[in-house]
């Protein structure tokens, strides 16, 4: 202060906790916690301390921490949490800047950037509205709380945690396929721009422009209208238009397809977009997947709590058009199915008649199906 006498700065000295408490909303743009919080861990607890930063992350708009860490030889690293990220809990946006050497150990600490209404990622800094720890309200936290996901008018992040060993692989595959088909989509698609994406030792992520519309899934959950007919007319064309290119969607399901205003629907999770040609669940084969999905469009869903897809693979359950339809194609070898076939069948619903038979290929691929399905659900 003495040396930029035009700067106007004031100091104060005092408890962090008495200071945090005492902290009025918006009084500070940016905290700095530096090397200093595991002696608060030490002397009150784990709890105690992200207490005091969840109230912290409510009155200011950044911070910045360093975290010593529980590997540390030093006598208060029992005390603190195996995962230092953990007392940033009070913040929805936390992402690790650096690791960095200290005098006391070769072993490196973290630096976080934190806020509850920015993120900050590859020197690019943007607000956010919202966000969400699940990509949808069906997911029952598949993904343990290691996907989070950030919203503004203009953009969309997806940000994944590596840290939980058994779904680390999974995080990445998604990350990697959403950047390889967002940096080469078909141009006659309406997919987002890739604005910005990276990775270090615990985080992936992906920023990209935001699609508006909404999904379909809370459309039918809200008793709304949709117009079925145009929705997989949409759906089937973007499909034909991957499989061109040798590319599949492993997961059509209702909570993947955003509805515009005009009524137009596209295909989201570009993460679930990649050369392998199977379901991400039962039933594995893309196609029957496809009959359960026409079966929930069409039909409807009776319980939408259910963690598990019903078994409805059949064109049976069907009615109508797309009854005609689905039996249509089933009828088909499965060494000819292809969503090709399926859009030009569709485009044919209305002339198809229901003439089938027991001794029908339509039927031994249902029963083969259920079979599958027993199997699977079994208990």
């Amino acid at each position: 202060a003495s040396e930029y006498k035009n700067l106007d700065v004031s100091f104060q000295s005092g408890r962090i906790e008495e200071f945090i408490s005492q902290l009025e909303i918006g009084q500070y743009d940016l905290v700095l916690g530096l090397s200093v919080f595991h002696h608060i861990v030490f002397e009150q607890g784990i709890l105690t301390v992200t207490e005091m930063l969840s109230n912290l992350a409510n009155k200011v708009e950044v911070g910045i921490f360093e975290f010593a860490q529980s590997s540390e030889p030093l006598y208060w690293a029992e005390a603190q949490p195996d995962r230092s990220f953990d007392l940033l809990n009070g913040f929805a946006f936390v992402h690790e800047l650096s690791q960095h050497e200290t005098h006391l150990s070769n072993i490196t600490r973290p630096l976080y950037f934190s806020s509850n209404h920015f993120w900050y990622l590859n020197g690019e800094m943007e607000f956010f509205d919202s966000m969400t720890l699940s990509s949808h309200n069906l997911s029952n936290n598949a993904h343990q709380e290691t996907r989070c996901y950030y919203f503004n008018e203009d953009y969309f992040l997806k940000k994944f945690y590596l840290d939980i060993a058994e779904l680390k692989s999974v995080n990445l595959k998604e990350w990697n396929n959403e950047i390889k088909f967002l940096d080469s989509a078909p141009s006659n698609l309406n997919v987002p721009k890739l604005i910005l994406h990276g990775h270090n030792e615990k985080e992936a992520w992906i920023v990209r422009s935001k699609l508006s519309g909404e999904l379909l899934l809370n459309i039918m959950q809200e008793g709304g209208n949709y117009n079925q007919e145009r929705i997989l007319e949409d759906i089937l064309k973007q499909l034909v238009s991957f499989e061109e290119i040798g590319l599949y969607h492993n997961d059509i399901r209702i909570w993947n397809i955003l509805i515009n205003s005009e009524g137009g629907a596209s295909l989201i999770d570009f993460g679930s977009i990649s050369p392998e040609a199977v379901d991400c669940i039962w039933p594995n084969d893309l196609f029957i997947s496809f009959s359960i999905f026409v079966y929930e469009l069409t039909v409807g869903i009776n319980d939408y709590s259910l963690s598990t897809r019903s078994v409805t693979a059949s064109p049976f359950l069907l009615k109508g058009i797309y009854k005609r339809w689905m039996i249509s194609f089933w009828m088909k070898s499965p060494s000819e199915w292809s969503f090709q076939l399926l859009y030009e069948l569709f485009l044919k619903r209305e002339n198809l008649i229901e003439n089938y038979s027991e001794s029908d290929l339509s039927l031994q691929n249902w029963l083969q199906c259920i079979e599958q399905a027993s199997n699977k659900l079994q208990v």
